[in-house]
């Protein structure tokens, strides 16, 4: 088997995949949920900052006309009901010159410097937003003048105070999920997780002991049933292929025993053919030095023949003439010794 890299289990992953998910959707809708409540809730207090700056304008406009600080001070503690507010300022325009003309400084809050606003009103009518306040400066109209200005320091506290505390419930309510997708991933992992990793199992005993007649459990989820199914089929048909296969195993061995005798009887055929072969062989070799020895026989008897009859002829004559010489002698001999040779015989002779 080849290894690429490290493995897990389907328990793991399923539990990794699920809290993955999990965890990435809830810190996902978690930010966008908070981001979203911020920017409305501090959109909630700019407007109201708005609106609360445009009354006490509309409210200054006859204290500034009549120069009557002490009774806009005195309208001012209003705010005291509001406690988002924790300073007012109130500022009188007079001949393009802008002074201070009354405040508001909620309980337990230090005042804030009118000077600096002052020279920062064109900003500041855009208005301000740091992380703990919100600062705002509108006009204070008169006819189609502009006679004064009112500033507006309202704290985000309480925004910053409901976002830590969404945040917190937001956290809790996210582990409460996470633990119930833990519970959700673990009990899924019992019904699909385990009937795989008896499948897993069952594949690696049938690959590790060749027995193929085992059957895979039914299981409760359909495609689980399906890969069941399949792998029931797949080995029957191994253990049918396994058992055709031995027959044609045994049949080829009964075959090549069948095989291995003729050509051991063919073999012993073979060789007592080559035996006799080479005792034909031999024997042949004996008859041609037979022959031979015949034909040489017959050959010296012609010759013979030939050489004596070619000697019978000259040594015949020899004979005959060597007879004829004898008798001729005797008859000379004789004729000689009985005194009656003439000499017309001898000259015959």
């Amino acid at each position: 088997m080849i290894n690429n890299g490290s493995t897990t289990s389907i328990r793991k992953a399923l539990i990794y995949a699920i809290m993955s998910v999990a965890t990435i959707t809830l810190v996902i809708s978690i930010t966008i949920s908070t981001y979203i409540d911020m920017q409305e809730q501090r959109s909630m207090v700019m407007e109201r900052v708005k609106t609360f700056a445009e009354l006490t304008a509309f409210d200054a406009q006859t204290s500034v006309m009549m120069d009557d600080s002490n009774t806009e001070e005195d309208r001012l503690k209003a705010f005291r009901a509001e406690y988002s507010i924790k300073n007012v300022h109130v500022y009188k325009k007079d001949d393009n010159q802008v002074r201070f003309f009354a405040s508001y400084n909620a309980p337990n809050t230090p005042p804030v410097s009118h000077e600096h606003k002052i020279t920062q009103i064109p900003q500041y009518k855009k208005g301000v937003l740091t992380s703990d306040f919100y600062e705002y400066i509108t006009d204070i109209p008169h006819q189609d003048d502009v006679i004064g200005y009112v500033y507006i320091r309202a704290s985000l506290e309480n925004i910053n105070n409901y976002v830590q505390r969404k945040i917190i419930i937001d956290v809790a309510l996210s582990l409460a999920i996470l633990i119930l997708a833990y519970a959700i991933a673990r009990l899924f992992h019992y019904h699909v997780g385990e009937p795989i990793n008896k499948l897993s199992h069952l594949l690696q005993n049938v690959a590790k002991n060749r027995n193929y007649k085992v059957q895979a459990p039914d299981s409760k989820i359909t495609e689980l049933n399906l890969l069941t199914t399949s792998i029931n089929t797949m080995l029957q048909r191994t253990e049918k292929h396994i058992e055709r296969h031995e027959s044609d195993k045994r049949e080829i061995e009964a075959l090549n025993h069948s095989l291995e005798e003729k050509v051991s009887q063919r073999t012993d055929a073979l060789r007592e053919a080559n035996q006799e072969l080479l005792s034909t062989l031999e024997r042949m070799h004996q008859y041609q030095s037979q022959i031979v020895e015949s034909e040489k026989m017959a050959s010296l008897g012609q010759m013979v023949a030939g050489v004596a009859h070619e000697v019978n002829t000259p040594l015949g004559l020899g004979i005959t003439a060597s007879t004829l010489m004898r008798d001729r002698l005797m008859e000379i001999h004789a004729a000689f010794e009985s005194k009656s040779l003439t000499s017309q015989q001898l000259g015959r002779f």
